[in-house]
């Protein structure tokens, strides 16, 4: 199957492209005058097509903030058969070439922490960082990702001229110290059962550190439910604690044999990006 990328600009395409938002969430999609709206306006709308059928759909508009413009970036989904085959990540290689060409240097959106493939996607691979953390985003939700926990969401910023997205690591290599002490449940799911106190007493000094999240939060969240809840008040408690130390999230590294996955923090300075005061 031949995977291609467009920019969708005419009302005719649009129209396609919610319908297919429909499909996808089965929610009421954006209207089209909007879409259209921002197609005209500074925004990058794209298409996947398999086999010239649109499968996938990218939605981003320009922002504001601090005088400074930006690319906001709000919906990325795809049909149930082709997820997991990649094609997010060119969507988004796309977006960040035609991004360059009409004059942007940031690209941000937000993502939901505990949710690994969407953390080795958006900071693994696409090298965006995350420096702020944002309690209960969209508030309470029955979106069936969401429902019954608070909405929490990271703030990603892919600096896409910089060299951190451009080199391979743009940030010292040095060990990144783990703070939570995990071990098992009786069902085989990872539990916060300590801290490192030694790392949190230095993180003034610290060079790099680990906060390690499970990869199967969902059926986690299905399994048991209180436990999905503790995961997400004691990353939300640590992950402002870090970022209120300077602290950004740079790298994932997953850990197969243990089905967790570890989120690698450095601090600011250490990373070749030129944040601009920008947060």
């Amino acid at each position: 199957m031949d995977f291609t990328i467009k920019q969708l600009h005419t009302i005719e395409e649009l129209e396609v492209f919610s319908q297919l938002e429909f499909a996808i969430w089965g929610e009421e999609p954006i209207p089209v005058h909007q879409t259209s709206t921002v197609a005209k306006n500074g925004g990058i709308i794209l298409g996947g097509y398999v086999d010239n059928c649109l499968v996938g759909i990218l939605y981003s508009f320009p922002g504001m903030k601090k005088g400074s413009i930006y690319l906001c970036s709000h919906i990325l989904g795809f049909l149930p058969e082709y997820r997991g085959k990649g094609y997010g990540e060119l969507m988004k290689e796309k977006q960040r070439e035609i991004a360059l060409q009409q004059g942007y240097d940031l690209i941000t959106w937000t993502f939901d922490p505990l949710e690994s493939a969407n953390a080795n996607l958006n900071i693994g691979k696409l090298k965006g960082v995350c420096r702020q953390y944002i309690e209960n985003y969209y508030g309470d939700s029955d979106d069936i990702l969401s429902v019954g926990l608070p909405t929490d969401r990271f703030l990603v910023e892919r600096y896409i001229d910089s060299e951190h997205v451009k080199t391979s690591r743009s940030f010292k290599q040095v060990e990144a110290k783990r703070i939570f002490e995990i071990s098992r449940t009786e069902g085989g799911y990872p539990v916060v059962t300590g801290f490192c106190q030694k790392v949190l007493e230095n993180l003034e000094t610290e060079g790099a550190v680990a906060v390690t999240m499970p990869t199967t939060f969902q059926q986690m969240k299905k399994d048991d439910f209180s436990l999905a809840k503790e995961w997400r008040f004691k990353t939300r408690e640590m992950f402002n604690r870090l970022f209120s130390h300077s602290f950004v999230v740079v790298d994932t590294v997953r850990d197969l044999m243990n089905e967790t996955q570890d989120y690698v923090l450095v601090k600011q300075e250490q990373v070749q990006i030129d944040f601009k005061g920008k947060k």
